[in-house]
């Protein structure tokens, strides 16, 4: 539906409101991403929470470290994380929508951790400090912090500027307190392989029903071709009964022009002959004007009597033998 004039702002800000969400969401997973990419973001991601006040006391107590020098040996006592330790249990528990909050804190610690780590300390150390400040916030769910072992501080005979890291990270992850720490939920792979599950039925059916479609078009399709091949046959034969039907009609048409033509020469003969019959009749016509200048009329001749008709017939005989002599 096109936008009129007077609905254009709508649209554009709904437009802009998308994009917005779209550019949040990218942004929460980009930042999800690089803090589980290393050992401290994977027990940050859902249980623990950081208030910007925790993470600025933090960054504090990173700045108070002093950086380990080449060839010094510096050590804290464990007094520091005890103290903090204390502090932290005094601090009153944040409310469960402190979880949701979590985002904002993720980068702040990952960078203080990144700032430990420069600074000289060891890993196991870093990440204490940085989860005895944290503030556990399950909904429903009351915990005390995890408990501090003396292993994880640094005794009186521990170099600060060794370091040490754990190349199997998921492996080492098996404390208690941190069991329940969720994950990124992704898709389960392999529903469809389960013996008796729906999708597989849905499967064998929609494979049944398609052999059966597949039998039946196959059925059809043989019909169809024994007809088509019945009627390529009828049609050669109807080809070749056209095929003498016009030999025929080209034939009977040879011999129509052939009559026409001798029809054309006779209808001319005939007109000659009627033109010879004409000829003909005026020069009988005018033979008997001719010949009538030469008759002899006999007048007042009297009746034919019974004894002198065979005298006229002797007088008349003799004069036509007196002709011819």
């Amino acid at each position: 539906m096109p936008c009129f004039p007077s609905s254009v702002t709508v649209c554009h800000g709904v437009f802009l409101s998308t994009l917005g969400v779209m550019f949040y969401l990218s942004l929460y997973w980009l930042v999800q991403d690089a803090v589980t990419a290393t050992p401290l973001g994977r027990r940050l991601v859902v249980n623990y929470s950081l208030t910007r006040a925790d993470v600025t006391e933090i960054s504090h107590k990173c700045k108070s470290q002093p950086a380990a020098a080449s060839g010094d040996t510096e050590r804290e006592s464990p007094s520091s994380s005890t103290q903090l330790r204390d502090h932290c249990r005094s601090q009153p528990r944040a409310d469960t929508r402190s979880a949701h909050r979590a985002i904002s804190g993720r980068y702040d610690s990952r960078h203080c951790y990144e700032r430990l780590r420069h600074q000289g300390l060891r890993l196991r150390y870093a990440t204490q400090l940085v989860r005895d400040r944290l503030v556990i916030a399950m909904p429903r769910t009351a915990r005390s912090p995890p408990a501090v072992s003396n292993l994880l501080l640094p005794g009186p005979s521990t170099d600060l500027t060794q370091t040490s890291s754990e190349p199997d990270i998921p492996s080492v992850i098996i404390e208690p307190e941190l069991r329940k720490i969720t994950t990124r939920a992704k898709r389960t792979r392999g529903v469809d392989l389960i013996p008796g599950s729906e999708f597989t039925q849905f499967r064998i059916e929609i494979k049944e029903m398609l052999s059966s479609w597949k039998t039946e078009q196959e059925v059809t399709m043989s019909k169809l071709v024994k007809e088509v091949s019945d009627l390529k046959v009828q049609n050669e034969k109807i080809h070749k009964t056209n095929v003498d039907i016009e030999k025929a009609l080209e034939f009977m048409n040879g011999q129509y022009e052939e009559m026409r033509t001798k029809i054309g020469i006779l209808e001319n003969e005939r007109s000659l002959y009627n033109d010879n019959i004409l000829r003909l009749e005026m020069k009988v016509e005018e033979l008997q004007n001719s010949s009538k200048r030469s008759i002899v009329e006999f007048r007042n001749i009297p009746p034919e009597r019974k004894g002198n008709r065979c005298r006229f017939n002797v007088i008349s005989i003799l004069s036509w033998q007196g002709c011819q002599c």
